[in-house]
């Protein structure tokens, strides 16, 4: 159950970051570096939850 608990938070937490950089990504002019540095970004987050969980 814990477990669960966690997964529903990362998800909640994910959803939240998307909505959050769906935002930020519309209201910066330079929008390809944006871009590019949030890819790199996301690809981190992976290597750390696939690695951790």
């Amino acid at each position: 159950m814990k477990t669960e608990r966690r997964r529903d938070l990362f998800f909640i937490l994910y959803i939240s970051a998307i909505i959050i950089m769906a935002v930020i990504y519309f209201t910066v002019p330079e929008r390809m570096s944006f871009l590019e540095n949030q890819l790199k970004w996301w690809g981190q987050m992976l290597d750390i939850i696939r690695g951790g969980g």
